[in-house]
């Protein structure tokens, strides 16, 4: 399938699961609940070997099938890992998803694919060579919101400070991403604000950009039987099936404390200023010493590796984790064997 596929850049709690239940509802566009291929797989690539070895390879794509169908995610159709290998248009990690996706897009009868993996832009350019014709959405909110949303939805365990070191960082390399990419391919952007105020006039503007058609339909995500399905199936996609909650916007200001505020401001002013949002602390205005340069450096030196989930331990994530665990388990082994033939 020679699609123009679509590509969401944008940081968790930002609308991700939002828009792509609208772009599932196009009928040129299938949006499935991200399998986490890229990160879980890229994580463990050393140890699939070089993956110009074909057997390396069709292990890769086993895998990233087998996310696919854990219950988490529970995409309808099963791909067969020789059509995968056939039809990727190379040989690499990027190249295995995307015709993952492709397979799915053509047993749905649809044109073309909507991927929103988590942390794509750092595959972007992986994606973008694999498939030269894509389109890219830069999908952005105000930070202090995702950091509220982050900790009031339990995802993780990062305290204010950190969510703002985390989604600074994660801004720039979505900025720097749409910028290096927008003079080869389609690229557009939209605040989460913009999407939930006025969901039509965004929707047109971004069909537009991406030069896809746009449809009422789009706007009915909520009635779909797959985001209701969803919907029951992970707590965190709760919302998916319910009308825009247009009020979901800036509740930082009555739900986050003054002095919160201004530390998240200290550190990602910049970027939230950059991205049109304006700065609520006096101190994060006038520089005084909480927003000084020397806290911004020493914050980007603290260590962000604190990101355990805390969400309850529902069934869908369990089987998940099963699955991953079981992928982590045979790497390991193939690997322990192959260094024990190689001393032999």
């Amino acid at each position: 399938m020679n699609s123009a596929p679509i590509l969401l850049l944008a940081s968790e709690r930002s609308g991700t699961n939002l828009m792509r239940s609208m772009f599932n509802q196009h009928s040129q566009v299938v949006g499935p609940p991200v399998a986490h291929m890229l990160k879980i797989i890229w994580r463990n690539l050393e140890l699939y070997g070089d993956l110009c070895v074909e057997d390396n390879l069709r292990a890769v794509a086993e895998d990233c099938v087998a996310l696919t169908q854990s219950k988490l995610t529970n995409w309808p159709m099963k791909p067969t890992v020789e059509s995968v290998l056939n039809g990727a248009p190379c040989p690499t990690l990027c190249g295995i998803v995307g015709q993952i996706h492709a397979e799915l897009a053509k047993y749905e009868g649809k044109e073309t694919w909507f991927c929103k993996e988590n942390d794509l832009w750092q595959f972007a350019a992986g994606m973008a060579h694999a498939y030269p014709n894509c389109r890219i959405i830069y999908l952005f909110r105000d930070g202090r919101d995702v950091a509220l949303s982050m900790q009031s939805a339990r995802r993780s365990n990062m305290t204010f400070r950190e969510l703002a070191i985390k989604w600074r960082r994660e801004q720039h390399e979505c900025q720097k991403v749409y910028t290096d990419l927008s003079a080869l391919v389609r690229c557009t952007k939209l605040s989460y604000e913009e999407l939930v105020q006025d969901p039509e006039k965004a929707l047109r503007k971004i069909c537009d950009d991406i030069a896809l058609p746009f449809e009422p339909a789009m706007l009915d995500w909520g009635q779909s039987k797959k985001a209701k399905q969803e919907a029951q199936n992970v707590k965190m996609w709760q919302n998916i099936d319910k009308p825009i909650l247009k009020d979901n916007v800036a509740k930082y200001k009555t739900q986050v404390a003054p002095w919160k505020i201004a530390l998240f401001e200290s550190i990602a002013g910049d970027t939230l200023e950059a991205l049109g949002y304006p700065l609520e602390a006096a101190s994060a205005k006038t520089g005084s010493v909480v927003c000084c340069q020397s806290l911004r450096e020493k914050a980007e030196r603290w260590n962000l590796t604190r990101q355990i989930r805390k969400s309850p331990k529902e069934p869908a994530r369990i089987d998940r984790e099963q699955v991953i665990a079981q992928i982590r388990t045979r790497l390991l082994a193939k690997n322990r064997s192959e260094n024990l033939t190689s001393e032999v």
